[in-house]
């Protein structure tokens, strides 16, 4: 369970992810699923991503610890998304000898900008260091608001985003560039001056 300050902590079970114990004035920013010898990502706004074993993250019937406990984050880099690679929550298939663009799995990342990439996940499914792996290159001024990753549930993956004057889209992820390797991508929603892209999530088909 990874909490909106930063917290984190493994549990054996739990029914209600809001009734986790939790500081006051925290709530629940993500929570996962998988066997202990499965591998857990934490991706931050700074574009880097943080992977380590489940069994790693600190067992606790409390707040848990600060994820600084595992990783060396920046000043003012906070985690924004977390996936568990556990083969029952995501398809993992043996990579393509013969593709020339990356393996799926796929995730997509939105900034606050409204700036979107695509990217696969096989680079991140293994443990990294205490510094991270980068996944996106940011403009000055700019951070990644999520990471959703895509194929789950349905054919079609849309994203709908929406910006903090009062502005919506819904865009197809396969339209938006995917990057073999960190970059900054392409414009998904034009923002007005002094806007930014406030939130961001999946959109089901439409026919």
């Amino acid at each position: 369970i990874l909490m909106a300050s930063g917290w984190v902590k493994r549990v054996r079970q739990v029914k209600d992810v809001n009734s986790t114990r939790m500081r006051d004035g925290d709530g629940v920013l993500a929570a996962v699923a998988g066997s202990t010898r499965s591998a857990v990502a934490f991706f931050s706004n700074q574009g880097v991503c943080y992977v380590t074993r489940i069994h790693d993250v600190p067992a606790a019937t409390g707040y848990g610890e600060p994820i600084q406990t595992l990783f060396k984050l920046g000043d003012g880099e906070r985690i924004v998304a977390m996936m568990s690679f556990d083969p029952r929550t995501i398809d993992n298939k043996p990579a393509d000898p013969d593709s020339v663009e990356p393996d799926p799995p796929y995730a997509l990342a939105v900034t606050r900008g409204g700036l979107g990439l695509r990217f696969s996940l096989r680079v991140h499914a293994e443990p990294s260091t205490r510094a991270g792996r980068k996944f996106a290159r940011l403009n000055d001024g700019d951070e990644v608001l999520n990471v959703m990753a895509l194929g789950l549930y349905e054919e079609q993956d849309w994203v709908m985003c929406a910006s903090d004057d009062g502005h919506a889209l819904a865009a197809l992820a396969e339209e938006v560039s995917l990057l073999s390797g960190p970059g900054k991508g392409m414009m998904v929603m034009k923002v007005a001056k002094g806007a930014r892209v406030a939130a961001i999530s999946p959109h089901p088909t439409t026919s």
